[in-house]
């Protein structure tokens, strides 16, 4: 939501009168229409300003607005707008808990669980003390004054009724001094078309109840253009005209116009056009920069991307805001600095890049951050089999097994012996005896080869025998 205080210069503003039929508020028109003590102006209306009524940096929720205190300032959002509600965050890595604007499954609308931060802001203390009239410092009233009488510091004082050279508009005292027609309204106590008024304009209230355009967001409306914030004013040169910022440099007197922001009897025409030629040889406007005029209109060269950021980059070779204290920016928000965490801990990472403490020596740290004894592998005497701490002593190679910690390899008979009685028979390749049996060579710890042996070698044996 974007308050549009200086959007638009009232220019019945400051006739003591606070007149929101004609737009004046406390945004545009906060001479006419201040807020209270304990009040600040948002979204153009007076809210109570809970930074000075002892408001956590937590935030709090009134209905869907979401109240914040950054750098001692309040921020106000309204969390419908943002398409959630005003609810209790438990914090996550990248966010620190507090009261954020969230959808209903994220945030928890009954407030903090632990009622440590609560939910509602601060009460207002109103006080009428020593006042029959005005504002109660809370947005309510203290009474009103009776007919012929004003209100000046809470008192009621007898007002003199103040309408030379008007012809419309307040007198000061309660009453008024004319009214204008249906197409009209008053103007510094003068009567103004409708139409008149949005000559040239972008946005702003055209005074009758409507408004000449509205800006995008991420914009202010100031004289009636759409100008980013962060403006500079220039009146280098200039008897009139904008200041480029929402003011203005002077004003023309009666039968002179301003044109390329000097008096001249020149009529312009610069009726829908917010820049570019007037037809007098000056100039409709000057676009605010990062802005570039096309076909008389005002066109942003890039739209700065701010919605739901507090700090970082915009976008636009801008920013969004800056953190305050020790506090960094991380997706946008501002995140307080980290806090370690070594409860229930003796060692290990403390959360911030830190430690929690070191083990003495024989000692390792857990997962869990304790100091355990540390395992001491034990090999003495063993080439293979378990060290005692899920390590190894060692492998065994092909054919070999492990046995009680030692490599040992069973008796294989040869693959060209012939074994009869226990005595070998060694054959030849070619001509083998009769009776004789013979394997071509095995691969350690081919087993088929080896059963083939062994029932040949009980076929070589009844052979003997018989």
């Amino acid at each position: 939501m974007q308050d549009c205080g200086g959007c638009d210069p009232i220019l019945s503003c400051g006739d003591g009168t606070c007149q929101p039929e004609l737009g004046e508020n406390c945004g545009t028109c906060t001479a006419d229409c201040p807020c209270g003590g304990f009040q600040t102006c948002q979204f153009s209306k007076c809210v109570t300003d809970y930074c000075g009524l002892g408001l956590s940096d937590k935030g709090c929720c009134d209905g869907v607005l979401l109240s914040l205190c950054l750098g001692g300032e309040l921020v106000v959002t309204d969390c419908a707008e943002e398409g959630g509600i005003c609810g209790w965050f438990a914090g996550s890595n990248a966010l620190p808990s507090g009261y954020y604007c969230g959808p209903a499954d994220k945030v928890d609308a009954a407030g903090d669980p632990s009622g440590t931060f609560p939910i509602a802001c601060p009460a207002c203390p109103a006080s009428c003390t020593g006042k029959v009239c005005g504002d109660d410092g809370c947005g309510g009233s203290c009474g009103q004054c009776g007919a012929g009488k004003v209100c000046q510091e809470g008192k009621c004082v007898v007002c003199e009724p103040k309408c030379q050279g008007k012809t419309c508009g307040p007198d000061g005292c309660g009453g008024i001094c004319g009214t204008c027609g249906d197409l009209a309204f008053c103007q510094q106590g003068n009567c103004v078309s409708c139409d008149d008024y949005c000559a040239g304009k972008e946005c702003g209230p055209d005074g009758c109840g409507g408004v000449c355009g509205t800006c995008q967001a991420n914009e202010e409306c100031k004289l009636g253009l759409c100008i980013p914030t962060g403006c500079k004013p220039d009146c280098t040169d200039k008897e009139c005209g904008s200041d480029g910022c929402g003011g203005i440099c002077g004003v023309c007197k009666v039968g002179l116009f301003c044109n390329a922001f000097k008096c001249t009897d020149c009529t312009p025409s610069c009726q829908g056009k917010s820049c570019g030629d007037d037809g007098c040889g000056g100039s409709c406007g000057e676009c605010p920069e990062s802005y570039h005029c096309e076909v008389n209109a005002c066109k942003p060269d890039c739209l700065p991307q701010c919605s739901g950021k507090q700090c970082g980059d915009d976008g636009c070779g801008g920013t969004c805001g800056t953190c305050s204290g020790d506090s960094t920016c991380q997706e946008g928000i501002c995140v307080p600095p980290c806090q370690p965490n070594c409860a229930g801990r003796e060692c290990g990472d403390n959360g911030c890049g830190g430690t929690c403490g070191e083990c003495a020596k024989g000692s390792a740290c857990n997962a869990e951050g304790l100091c355990t004894p540390e395992c001491i592998p034990s090999c003495d005497g063993l080439s293979c089999g378990d060290d005692g701490c899920g390590g190894s002593c060692g492998e065994c190679g092909l054919g070999l097994i492990c046995t009680e910690g030692q490599c040992t390899s069973g008796s294989v008979p040869e693959a060209d012996e012939d074994v009869t009685d226990g005595n070998p028979i060694f054959v030849e390749e070619e001509g083998k005896k009769s009776g004789s049996c013979s394997a071509s060579p095995t691969t350690p710890g081919s087993i088929l080869p080896l059963l083939l042996l062994g029932l040949c070698l009980v076929a070589v044996r009844r052979v003997r025998m018989q």
